[in-house]
């Protein structure tokens, strides 16, 4: 499983970086702003290439004759207008790109190198159209919605990057009475005949739209899983001939996995396993709850990782014949006398140096939650039939396990008669 977002996406966000030039930046308008559109997602990161990219479309927009693939650049191109929130100048872009979508309908090219047959290309038309949506031409919108119609009905089976094109597409433009069509193709994936080709672009699909298809987890973590296994043959250059088991990444998987990376980091979809593996739980409570939690049996994983932090504190403490909250007001609690300015009874298990009211009190409320954990979270899920359904709220509970057992491994322990 992936285990770290943030070094993983900078890792990709690097490899797209490098390859930038000094004039022609990646190389074609389209690949230009099509990255440009990535990168906007995280704009603070690459303000000064942002720039480059605008004057680079700017001087482009100038020269264009407006081809098919010219359409497609400039639906990117507003694109990447909007998310820098540069109003005035996307009305104007925008203007260009509706007179000629009018103009590409009325010519219906329905041929093999119109954007209508390219999934790529018909799924960047479609997130540009979107943002003009309302002063569009009716029958732009109409020519979209009948094509990824025709796709639903005939073209999806067995092509995983066709789909994750044109549902995405299908998706951005609400067009959500295709949603059980898209349910059929993602229950009849095949996920161990998929190519690494075919696994980017499904990747980067559920990455950002898994809540609107409502996939189950199980197949995200498949996904998920088999794009980790295959990470390590990425190359960034095109590999030599003794590389032959790497796979070069185009400019568009690269871009397509920085926008899914800049995603997941968000936490606008992520899976619960995946999300398990990113916190870093306590090696003990992990042991103790991560089976039960990957096979859903959520209520137990809570109880059985409490039952072990009762067991931490007790080896911790060496107070074996006490329990629950018994064990913990006993283990950390202290004496203080105010009149002397000092403590008079040190607990069995310290946080800090208990010099000064902040430590005392700091000391005192964790051995209220420790006290609280065990007879709010531990026993009610063991003594009775507990349903919990929600992956996130019990991870919240595992991770605030973890946090208390990570601050017994800290605490000294003083000997106490």
């Amino acid at each position: 499983m992936i285990r770290d977002l943030d070094q993983i996406h900078k890792e990709f966000n690097r490899g797209l970086l490098q390859r930038k030039g000094t004039n022609s930046l990646w190389g074609s308008p389209f690949e230009n702003a099509l990255i440009g559109v990535m990168l906007a997602n995280h704009t603070p990161l690459n303000r000064i290439i942002m720039r480059s990219i605008g004057d680079y479309l700017d001087n482009w927009i100038k020269k264009s004759s407006f081809d098919q693939r010219d359409l497609v650049t400039l639906s990117l191109y507003s694109v990447f207008l909007s998310k820098l929130g540069k109003d005035n100048k996307l009305k104007e872009v925008a203007a260009i790109l509706n007179a000629n979508m009018q103009k590409l309908v009325m010519k219906e090219l329905d041929n093999k190198f119109s954007i209508f047959n390219s999934p790529e290309l018909f799924y960047f038309a479609s997130i540009g159209i979107r943002t003009i949506k309302d002063n569009l031409e009716p029958r732009v919108l109409d020519k979209f919605k009948d094509t990824m119609k025709k796709e639903a009905q005939e073209n999806w089976r067995n092509k995983p990057t066709r789909f994750a094109y044109f549902a995405g597409s299908a998706l951005e433009l609400n067009l959500n009475e295709l949603k059980p069509n898209m349910k059929r193709f993602i229950n009849s994936l095949n996920i161990e005949e998929l190519r690494i080709d075919e696994v980017i672009p499904l990747f980067w699909f559920f990455s950002k739209y898994q809540k609107e298809v409502e996939s189950e987890e199980t197949l995200f973590d498949q996904i998920f899983e088999l794009f980790d296994a295959q990470r390590p043959y990425f190359s960034y250059e095109e590999p030599s001939e003794e590389q032959e088991n790497a796979y070069f990444l185009s400019n568009l998987e690269l871009a397509l996995l920085d926008e899914a990376f800049s995603i997941l980091k968000i936490g606008r979809v992520v899976s619960p396993k995946l999300l398990y593996d990113a916190l870093q739980i306590h090696p003990r409570i992990k042991d103790a709850s991560e089976k039960l939690f990957r096979d859903g049996h959520y209520a137990q994983a809570i109880f059985e990782a409490y039952k072990e932090l009762v067991n931490i504190v007790k080896e911790k403490s060496g107070k074996k014949d006490l329990d629950g909250q018994d064990l913990m007001a006993k283990v950390f609690s202290f004496n203080y006398d105010q009149q002397k300015k000092k403590i008079i009874k040190k607990p069995m298990l310290q946080f800090n140096k208990l010099s000064t009211v902040s430590e005392r009190d700091e000391q005192e409320g964790f051995r209220f939650l420790f006290m609280g954990a065990t007879v709010g979270i531990r026993n009610p899920k063991g003594h009775e039939r507990v349903l919990q359904k929600d992956p996130f709220r019990t991870l919240e509970y595992l991770n605030f396990a973890s946090l208390l057992a990570r601050r017994v491994d800290e605490a000294k322990k003083n000997k106490i008669n």
